[in-house]
């Protein structure tokens, strides 16, 4: 199996079930947009510490890649 897409694939079921839910519910509009926008913003600022230790652990002390 090729998960190349796997992460953007899972993206566009959330994002399909938040439209259809955005679409569906008028009275939570505004709190799904707030809630979007402010866990959109966390992740974009946690990406920056967290994709690091991520991709290069320091448990370890060596790269990921030296596994393979």
């Amino acid at each position: 199996m090729d998960y190349r897409y796997f992460y953007f694939l899972w993206s566009l079921i959330f994002l399909t079930i938040w439209l259809i839910l955005f679409l569906h519910r008028k009275d939570l509009r505004e709190d799904m947009l707030f809630i979007s926008f402010f866990f959109g913003w966390g992740g974009v600022i946690s990406q920056f510490t967290h994709l690091v230790d991520w991709w290069r652990p320091f448990v370890l002390g060596t790269d990921i890649w030296r596994f393979n």
